[in-house]
């Protein structure tokens, strides 16, 4: 007997009162573009944040270059600026088969990605 399809996890966004600067926006699709696939809302906010949690640690997510790059802002105000991203469609959730919502860039967001990876290899 096959496994039982649960129900999509709904994503209700929440905007900030003002939008993110250009730096965050960068933050967030950078962050996101270590872990397409792999993790939500949630997983971008525990890299921005630079959070010491099991999870974050036992992924690696302490590695990454954009680790910590908002950490001077509550879990709650990063939260808000991906969904800002969402909402602006520099981001676009898809659910897994298990119903869990995960991000991944959409064209505009590839595009600005593929720049900042380049400015970067640069540097």
């Amino acid at each position: 007997m096959g496994r039982r399809k649960r129900p999509p996890i709904p994503v209700n966004l929440v905007l900030p009162a003002e939008p993110p600067t250009e730096q965050e926006i960068d933050a967030v699709l950078m962050a996101t573009d270590a872990i397409i696939g792999q993790a939500g809302r949630s997983g971008v906010t525990l890299i921005l944040n630079g959070s010491r949690s099991k999870k974050a640690l036992e992924w690696e997510w302490d590695r990454l270059p954009d680790y910590g790059a908002l950490r001077r802002l509550t879990a709650d105000q990063i939260t808000r600026k991906i969904d800002w991203c969402i909402h602006h469609r520099w981001l676009r959730v898809e659910h897994n088969r298990d119903g869990i919502p995960l991000l991944y860039h959409t064209e505009k967001s590839w595009e600005r990605v593929k720049r900042l990876w380049v400015e970067r290899l640069l540097v």
